[in-house]
């Protein structure tokens, strides 16, 4: 299975103007790759778990995000969210959104049309198919007071109260 996906996410990362490609759970976890190749860019785990938390706030208010991106000086991060994409970890099958790191002059059709040709190939595959359903994880469960400063409760309070 980690073949199977590793060979997505390589296929994903060689898409021009992509640096690198990443598999993470809803609790901000990185799950693929394991390794970094040199001269790539990275996703540290405190950012993993910033973004999922910032995800979360959007799933508070009941919005569903299936693409999103975040443009910089430097680059642009994408990330995809109901891609349907399950990873087996030692917890179980988890569900998966994929964040790619790229280039301002990333071609993004490009990537979208090399994404969708990937996951029919996972999706296809007879070991994938036999994963059972994943556990259901909220992102909104990262935005516990053991994991947010105290400016930052006070704004998840505020957005809950708003939302509710």
């Amino acid at each position: 299975m980690e073949k199977i996906l590793g060979n997505c996410l390589n296929e994903v990362s060689s898409v021009n103007g992509v640096r690198s490609a990443y598999l993470i759970n809803n609790r901000g976890e990185i799950l693929m790759p394991q390794t970094e190749r040199l001269g790539r860019a990275n996703l540290t785990p405190t950012s993993a778990l910033e973004l999922i938390q910032a995800m979360g706030v959007f799933e508070m208010a009941g919005e569903d995000i299936t693409e999103m991106e975040i443009s910089f000086l430097d680059g642009k991060l994408i990330v995809y969210n109901n891609i349907k994409l399950n990873v087996p970890t030692k917890y179980g099958v988890q569900e998966t959104l994929l964040v790619v790191l790229g280039e301002k002059n990333l071609n993004k059709s490009h990537l979208r049309l090399s994404l969708n040709v990937n996951l029919v190939n996972v999706y296809s595959d007879k070991k994938y198919k036999k994963l059972d359903q994943p556990v259901r994880i909220r992102k909104t469960s990262v935005l516990t007071r053991e994991k947010l400063g105290e400016k930052e409760v006070s704004q998840a309070e505020k957005i809950r109260s708003l939302t509710s």
